[in-house]
């Protein structure tokens, strides 16, 4: 499946706002360091959505720092028509998940913010999952980023 030409006058757009993004990052914080370390192809639920996708591990941190890990799965679409990896994304999905955690006021805030219904075991089971994901990457990028990385990080991902 090729794209379009608006699909790729968009996607042009779309990477060159990210470049800029990242570029500002880098120039905030000189040893930042993002990459994808290990990419792999699933076929996943997300929602009431089934699709094969690229998942990558992108590891994430400061090179006189210490460094994390984190999973980031790209869009069906991407894997379909073949498009790259943009990092920025995944840092961007990175700041949406500790963002998540850190303004919710505990687990019932978080599954009120996120329209969850749990009506039985398993919606609970799911909730507590994303909940508990949202906090351990919001845990990894408060222990590897200092409060002036963290503003940079997320200044860069506003209004993406």
């Amino acid at each position: 499946m090729t794209a379009t030409l608006r699909e790729r006058i968009e996607n042009t757009v779309e990477n060159k706002s990210a470049q800029f993004r990242l570029h500002t990052i880098k120039r905030h914080i000189p040893t930042f360091t993002a990459k994808a370390i290990r990419k792999e192809v699933v076929t996943k639920a997300w929602g009431n959505v089934t699709g094969t996708r690229h998942k990558y591990t992108i590891e994430i941190g400061r090179t006189d720092g210490e460094t994390f890990t984190f999973s980031y799965y790209d869009s069906i679409n991407a894997y379909k028509t073949g498009q790259k990896l943009n990092i920025f994304d995944a840092i961007y999905c990175m700041m949406l998940d500790s963002n998540s955690y850190e303004f919710s006021k505990n687990f019932e805030d978080f599954v009120a913010e996120f329209g969850y219904i749990i009506d039985d075991e398993e919606q609970l089971a799911e909730a507590q999952r994303v909940f508990n994901a949202c906090k351990n990457t919001y845990m990894k990028v408060k222990r590897t980023f200092n409060f002036h990385d963290w503003v940079v990080l997320d200044a860069s991902c506003s209004q993406y």
